[in-house]
């Protein structure tokens, strides 16, 4: 077995992807910014090899998409390593569309920008699924934070039968409202009690690329995901939870009702937060499902 090596630094909170970067100071007089340059929509190349980098066995016959936090400017390539056997499998780090059009950063997007920017995500993960099951390897979709509602998307949109396995983590089905609307509105909530959101003291963003990252945000999580999924079968779905996760806070009892009523495989963590997920004993636990 492959040793572990837990990596803390490559896992993006849900809602603590973006960096606060300092301004800097000028020595001269200031002047106003320019202003951000109209927004141009993600176009995706024709070569479905463009969307992902690969590393473990190309020849394997299991492969592994992954969904990562954020949204992030840079493609995570080793949060898939904190899993066991991890060169067994043939593991996808999947784009995003702001990883794929860093462009997005400095554009000034409104919120039905986002939510057009949300539709690339999920054809991107289409493009990806299909490209894989046309080489029929066994398909499992892995996505954290930010990713998970990627993928919990993908699901409302399309369906789950594309794929063999679903394993979504640390992600919300119906967020709060004043999450996703402040987000929406440019403010940045967390859960310091797991259950009420809460304005950060300190962590909002400083440059549009932060807004922008927050719109994004905003933008993929305001669906009631409960009434979205309602009609989907989503019995080839595990879903990871911790208990005293203070970035997308707790799971309530209705939403993991919904998720009962609809046969998910639930696997609940007490303590560890946001990231727990990528550590023993839990990283064994989520790979035994993987597996199967």
């Amino acid at each position: 077995m492959k040793t572990l090596r837990f990596k803390p630094v490559f896992y993006s909170y849900l809602f603590i992807a973006f960096l606060l970067w300092s301004c800097s100071e000028d020595s001269g007089t200031t002047t106003d910014p320019p202003p951000e340059p109209p927004y141009q929509p993600t176009l995706l190349s024709a070569e479905v090899t463009d969307l992902f980098v690969t590393d473990g066995n190309p020849d394997a016959d299991t492969v592994w998409i992954y969904e990562q936090g954020g949204p992030s400017a840079s493609l995570s390539q080793q949060d898939l390593q904190a899993f066991p056997n991890y060169s067994d499998q043939l593991n996808v780090y999947i784009h995003q569309v702001l990883t794929y059009n860093n462009n997005l950063h400095s554009a000034d997007l409104s919120l039905e920008n986002a939510q057009a920017e949300t539709e690339v995500n999920t054809e991107i993960l289409d493009r990806v699924i299909s490209h894989f099951t046309a080489m029929d390897k066994r398909v499992v979709v892995i996505g954290h934070s930010y990713g998970a509602y990627v993928t919990t998307k993908y699901l409302a949109d399309k369906g789950s039968a594309a794929a063999d396995l679903f394993v979504i983590m640390a992600g919300r089905l119906d967020i709060e409202a004043t999450t996703y609307e402040g987000l929406i509105d440019g403010t940045f909530y967390h859960y310091p009690d797991f259950t009420t959101p809460t304005v950060h003291p300190s962590m909002q963003p400083e440059n549009n690329g932060h807004v922008v990252e927050l719109l994004l945000l905003g933008a993929i999580a305001e669906p009631h995901y409960t009434q979205r999924l309602n009609d989907v079968d989503l019995s080839n779905v595990v879903y990871v939870y911790a208990q005293d996760d203070t970035a997308v806070g707790r799971m309530t009892q209705a939403e993991l009702n919904f998720l009962i009523t609809k046969g998910v495989e639930i696997v609940t963590i007490e303590n560890g937060g946001h990231t727990v997920m990528f550590e023993a004993p839990h990283n064994q636990t989520i790979y035994a499902l993987m597996a199967e």
